[in-house]
């Protein structure tokens, strides 16, 4: 199991080198892990039309192309955005004090998202069409809404909350893992 694990570890080592790590070092495996498996098997078929298996060697380059591609983004995120040392207090710093309590910046970056919800919600077709597919997917489809693409777009949203909230949550609690966000 070590030996299995050991890739990831000297990965992060180089991170860590930098001063800093990689806390998407466990997604991505199960990223590569599940594209692997999805690429590789003929009895749970995830593409209907592949007739047979991908050959191994170009699964592997596919993972190694994600994982790189990945690790790109990060990077450049690092790199240009200096982003080990500053994300932490970009999130958590002292917006303002009251009372000598001080107010972490991220309760600004939550109501900023919660106006920016509230518009998006009830002031866009998108929004209407939102809460017409939710009282009735058959009236709002009769009323030409395209059903399909709303659900999707709302979960695309939902995903888009989902990433801000593990961004501020790595930041806050200086640490990640993958029950990060559990219950």
């Amino acid at each position: 199991l070590t030996a299995a694990k050991l890739p990831i570890a000297l990965g992060i080592g180089g991170c860590i080198v930098l001063t800093g790590t990689d806390i998407s070092a466990g997604r991505v495996v199960g990223l590569a892990a599940c594209i692997s498996a999805s690429l590789l098997t003929t009895v749970f078929k995830v593409f209907p039309n592949m007739t047979s298996a991908m050959p191994i060697p170009v699964v592997l380059l596919i993972v190694l192309g994600v994982g790189a591609a990945v690790g790109f983004v990060n990077g450049f995120s690092v790199a240009k955005f200096k982003l080990h040392p500053s994300y932490r207090s970009l999130i958590t710093g002292t917006l303002f004090t009251i009372g000598g309590v001080a107010i972490p910046r991220y309760v600004l970056y939550a109501v900023i998202l919660t106006a920016v919800m509230w518009v998006i919600w009830n002031k866009t077709t998108f929004g209407k069409n939102m809460f017409a597919v939710g009282s009735n997917e058959e009236a709002a489809n009769v009323s030409g809404v395209n059903v399909a693409r709303t659900i999707i777009l709302v979960f695309m949203l939902a995903g888009v909350m989902y990433g801000i909230t593990g961004f501020f949550d790595g930041a806050r609690i200086a640490s990640a893992n993958a029950n990060t966000g559990l219950n």
